[in-house]
Formats: structure tokens, sequence, C-alpha cells
């Protein structure tokens, strides 16, 4: 049976590497993948049946490099063993999936579960759905934000924190702010993924009110995401529409 992990990274500058350049006008340029040394990888696990079973921050206190192994060691075991797991991401193959591969690399990490297939790494849900890049067709719509995106299904999306503002954070020592933010981008991708598989036709409308009562649940239960809470529009995101019946009214001949 398949199971589902949802990542989401929160990253600073690796200053072991050189500068990444600027723009022409002095300003800073987005740094390509390899300088995104991770900080907190955030993470969402649930069954076949998608009930959300647990929300944590892998190898939590942990350097780097162990945090990348658990994660490889995980989906490289599932490999060898024939267990499906497909990973959830919003903007993956942009930004999360390029920083995993660039920052294995760097620590000499073997994660051959990403390199079964290319289908895993390009225009296909074999393995990874990003759901930004499946919503926006792969770029044939313009793409937009996570935050948006969930609250167009009635959650609240960032609160006072987002990406601009980790390295500032982990600066400061707000280390745990930033797993917070961490696990509240996650669970919102969770939710997202199920609204989506809604969508697609992957999930009927039962199965996804089950599936969404039981999210809001764990959100009740864990401390790191209360704030979400009192900001999200229930009604909007347990209620479904269903299958519209197609109507032909035609006229008696």
């Amino acid at each position: 049976m398949n199971s589902f992990l949802v990542l989401d990274l929160e990253t600073v500058l690796d200053t072991s590497l050189p500068p990444p350049p600027k723009k022409k006008s002095g300003g800073d340029v987005f740094p390509a993948p390899p300088y995104h040394k991770i900080v907190a990888m955030g993470a969402a696990l649930l069954d076949a049946s998608y009930r959300l079973r647990r929300t944590w921050i892998v190898s939590e206190g942990r350097d780097e490099f162990t945090v990348l192994a658990a994660l490889v060691a995980f989906l490289n075991a599932k490999l060898a063993e024939g267990i499906g797991v497909t990973l959830v991401s919003w903007n993956g193959r942009g930004f999360d999936l390029p920083v995993l591969v660039a920052r294995c690399l760097h620590h000499g990490l073997a994660w051959p579960w990403y390199y079964e297939t290319e289908a895993r790494r390009r225009y296909s849900d074999y393995g990874h759905i990003d759901l930004m890049d499946l919503l926006v067709d792969h770029g044939a719509a313009r793409p937009y934000g996570l935050s948006l995106a969930a609250k167009l299904i009635g959650m609240p999306g960032k609160l006072d924190v987002n990406g601009s503002n980790v390295q500032a954070m982990i600066d400061a020592g707000e280390v745990e702010q930033v797993r917070a933010y961490c696990l509240q981008d996650v669970v919102q991708t969770a939710a997202l993924f199920l609204r989506v598989q809604l969508l697609r036709g992957e999930l009927p409308p039962a199965i996804y009110a089950v599936a969404a009562a039981h999210l809001l649940g764990v959100i009740e239960r864990e401390r790191r995401l209360a704030p979400l809470l009192p900001l999200i529009d229930r009604d909007r995101f347990l209620s479904t529409g269903g299958v519209a019946e197609l109507v032909h009214e035609g006229r008696a001949a």
C-alpha cells in the first residue's frame, strides 16, 4: 500500500561556499540549490487512506548530515523493500528536491530512490507530487505561492513568518520559531494535498471529509500548530461539492 510523505525545508546560506553572485544592479540573486544549507526539515506522513499519522521535524536538533541521512535511509529502504512511498511538496521540483540533491552531493550520501526513474523527477506524479507544478500544469500557467493556495481552501496560509525571514531568525537564535513555521507549512501542504486529490478525482468526497477532519484533529493536538487553529475556515476546508451532474436540457422534437 502506498503512503505519502509531505516535506518542507527551511534553509540558510552555506557560508563555507564562495558567495553567490549578485545582480548587475548590485541586488541579491536568489541562490542556486547548493547554497541552501538545511536548518529544518518538516515532514508529515499520510497512510494509504490519506489519514495524517504524524507530523515532525526530521532528526530534530541534529546537524544537516544527520537530517539528510535519515531521509535518504528511509526512502532507500522503501525502494529496496518494494514499498511505495510518494513525496508531496509545494514547488519541490523548483526548490526542495534540487536542494536535497545538492546537499546529498555535498555530504557524499547515496540516494538511489530519487534516481530510480526519470518520471520521479520531471513532469510526473510518480513518486513525487509537486502540488504547485501540478496546479499550474508544469508552467503553462503563472505559478503562485503556498500561502495563496492554502487560503483558497480555508487554511490561513503564512502567518507572521515567511522563508525570507529564516536566516535572520536563525542568526537571532530563534530555532524553535523556525521549526514551528516549518511544521505549519508542512501541515498546510498536507491539507492542500487532500484537496488536490479530491480535485483530481483520486479521493472520493466521503473519504476526503473523513481525512480532512482527521487532519484538523492533528492540528488541534500539536502545540506548534496551535496558531493556525483560530484562522482556519473549517466549513470551507471540510465542504465538498461532490461530482456535479451534467444536465442536458433538450427540447422535444
